[in-house]
């Protein structure tokens, strides 16, 4: 496999790709989000981190859940279980990955909010890596001044 390829994994209702010029990966949803779809952006997301060569920093993740109009109710279950073990396996390399969430709508937004307090972070953290931002525009914002901040310190 090329080095500067991830294989992007598209299925119903969600695409997500690696993108080695931006050193960005960006995950789309639309329609429902499912267990079966959250299981395999988390297997993605893993396989993912696990080909970027040594040395290769990424530079940010973003998640649209703009297309998103309903979630299983089984999900957010689901979302915390994988959540959590993503988190546990990937904690170094993932907290240094700055992460818009992007929302348009109040159902989008509490949604994404609920699975923010599962994975314990607060929309209200200035110092988090996770952001809920409402374009992608704003999303790309926050994570060059996420990092112009960390070049500071």
């Amino acid at each position: 496999m090329n080095v500067d390829t991830i294989p992007p994994l598209v299925i119903q209702d969600c695409e997500c790709r690696y993108d080695f010029s931006s050193a960005t990966g960006t995950i789309t949803y639309c329609g429902e989000i499912t267990p079966e779809i959250t299981r395999k952006v988390y297997e993605w997301m893993a396989q993912t981190l696990n080909l970027i060569p040594p040395g290769h920093k990424v530079r940010g993740a973003i998640f649209d859940f703009t297309r998103v109009d309903e979630s299983s109710s089984t999900n957010i279950t689901t979302a915390n279980i994988r959540g959590k073990s993503f988190r546990a396996e990937h904690a170094p390399i993932i907290t240094s990955i700055p992460t818009a969430l992007v929302v348009q709508t109040m159902y989008q937004e509490l949604l994404v909010e609920t699975m923010m307090k599962l994975a314990k972070h607060s929309r209200d953290d200035a110092d988090s890596h996770v952001r809920l931002v409402t374009s992608l525009d704003e999303a790309h914002s926050f994570i060059d001044e996420w990092h112009q901040e960390k070049r500071a310190i």
